[in-house]
């Protein structure tokens, strides 16, 4: 539980500091995939950008194994596409 709780704080940290120089959506997504492969993933499933999904995390290590988890990612600030309780 230690791992988890030490690279959440680095990934809030980097997506506070992405935030703060205004980055665009393209730039949220490296801390999100490291914090997955340090924290649960490292060399076992395959962690990146897709060609239609902005991020994706494989059943094995390789790019050619199959998808097993779609991620979509969002600035924070762009609530317009967020997801609520109301959908």
């Amino acid at each position: 539980m230690d791992i988890f709780i030490t690279n959440l704080k680095i990934l809030l940290d980097e997506i506070d500091q992405l935030i703060f120089h205004d980055q665009d959506e393209e730039n949220f997504k490296t801390p999100i995939i490291n914090f997955l492969k340090n924290t649960y993933y490292k060399d076992n499933y395959y962690i990146n950008s897709s060609k239609k999904y902005d991020l994706i995390i494989g059943n094995g290590p390789k790019l050619s194994d199959h998808i097993a988890v779609i991620i979509e990612t969002k600035r924070p600030s762009n609530t317009a596409e967020m997801i609520d309780d109301s959908t």
